[in-house]
């Protein structure tokens, strides 16, 4: 039995660049993930997932002018239910568990526009995942 569903998602995060060492971000970044209602059919059944948490991030990253890359580590608090057409709910679950990504980030003054890929190892799912384009306003 696999579930292979996808959908639309946001995240809302605010965090704090150390700026310790030219060249090198670090940071620490915590937020809200909501990664929408994805569905599928399995075994001939239509099933909804729900998912959203919240996350806790240290980053590191290789700051080159107005182009950077990084990498981030951290947890995810998640909640998460699964609903069959038919049956109704048959799974509630919540859990606390890892969470990581990469990304990349263009700035421009104190705009800055990101590119992310994040993996959250929720329960038993096998890849609960995030691609997102976001906008930052640093200061």
């Amino acid at each position: 039995m696999s579930f292979d569903g996808d959908d639309t998602g946001f995240k809302i995060f605010g965090g704090y660049n150390f700026g310790l060492i030219p060249l090198v971000d670090l940071a620490i970044e915590g937020g809200y993930v909501d990664l929408g209602k994805p569905d599928d059919t399995v075994e001939g059944f239509n099933a909804e997932a729900d998912a959203s948490g919240f996350d806790i991030f240290a980053l590191a990253g290789v700051n080159l002018g107005p182009v950077g890359v990084f990498g981030k580590v951290g947890m995810v608090k998640w909640e998460g239910t699964v609903d069959v057409e038919g049956v109704g709910e048959v799974l509630d679950d919540d859990g606390t568990d890892l969470a990581y990504g990469v990304g990349a980030r263009l700035k421009f003054g104190s705009l800055e526009v990101r590119a992310e890929y994040e993996l959250f190892d929720v329960g038993e799912a096998d890849d609960v995942s995030l691609l997102s384009a976001s906008g930052v306003w640093t200061f």
